[in-house]
């Protein structure tokens, strides 16, 4: 427990700092927005006030609503999206570099590679877009399949919604899922050759067991520290599938926050972004404390 509060303990810190940073980044360069709010340091200080106490982060001068509204409206979507693509990535690279490990010279191991690699290079707009290009009818649905490309409220069809989710998830997650299989295949090959596993074959144990009892938790623990250590890579890439797919996160007001100087959503969105980070890394902690006795052992000594 001491590990998990001084991990929490670290993340608020880093958001504040960000925030701050952010903050007085913007009042530097633009000073003329920013007139009449008094003394640099003490309207910092009132900033982080109401943002963090009272959750009072001003109002949009383009929406003209409160920002904690926006934020209180978008988010649900961001996270949906967001960790609907970390599982579907997830799973599917550590499905694939399990395969992979386990045949290594087979035809399906040699494309797995090369979608991987795909999947690692190609940016994460240019698989977006030529998903809606390509199967889009009308830029509407994957007409064959029944898959709509158009966002359905979770409130206004479970059903409709999960099917509209489905292809955002795997633009996400497709990047995410190519780095994975990367890491599990090389890690799984790494462990396969330690000697605490040919003495669980020496005896008796088949193969599947082998790697699933003894030889899964070690190989996955750096797939694990990976996803973690890219969560800003995966949220920058969540920003760009929002803007394709038309989801409505918080995340779509960037582009004209950014255009008209709206910088009351500008500070909201480095908050949550900061947030988004921060939890993403120690959810990724967590679970390399859960799949991993050394690092349990580590964190609590």
């Amino acid at each position: 427990m001491r590990a998990v509060a001084v991990r929490i303990a670290a993340a608020a810190g880093v958001v504040v700092l960000c925030t701050s940073g952010i903050w007085l980044l913007l009042h530097l360069l633009r000073p003329e927005a920013f007139q009449g709010e008094g003394a640099l340091l003490p309207a910092l200080g009132r900033y982080l006030r109401d943002a963090f106490l009272h959750f009072d982060l001003g109002e949009s001068r383009e929406l003209n609503r409160p920002v904690a509204d926006v934020l209180r409206e978008g988010l649900p979507a961001d996270l949906q999206l967001l960790v609907g693509g970390v599982v579907v990535g997830l799973a599917a690279g550590i499905a694939g570099g399990t395969y992979c490990a386990a045949r290594p010279d087979s035809a399906g191991a040699y494309l797995l590679h090369v979608v991987a690699m795909v999947g690692v290079c190609a940016p994460v707009y240019v698989a977006g877009l030529s998903t809606l290009l390509l199967f889009g009818s009308h830029i509407g649905q994957l007409a064959d399949l029944g898959i709509p490309l158009t966002y359905t409220p979770f409130a206004e069809s479970p059903a409709r919604w999960l099917k509209s989710m489905i292809v955002p998830w795997l633009v996400l997650g497709f990047p995410l899922a190519g780095a994975a299989l990367r890491v599990m295949r090389a890690q799984a090959v790494e462990v396969s050759q330690e000697d605490y596993l040919r003495t669980a074959r020496a005896k008796g144990l088949t193969e599947p067991d082998v790697f699933r009892h003894h030889a899964l938790r070690p190989a996955v623990a750096p797939v694990l520290s990976m996803a973690g250590a890219t969560a800003n890579l995966t949220l920058l890439n969540m920003v760009l599938v929002e803007k394709a797919f038309s989801i409505p996160g918080v995340f779509q007001h960037l582009g004209a926050a950014m255009d008209t100087g709206d910088f009351p959503i500008l500070f909201a969105l480095t908050i949550e972004g900061a947030l988004i980070v921060c939890v993403a890394n120690l959810a990724a902690d967590l679970a390399l404390m859960a799949v991993d006795p050394r690092v349990r052992r580590a964190a609590t000594t």
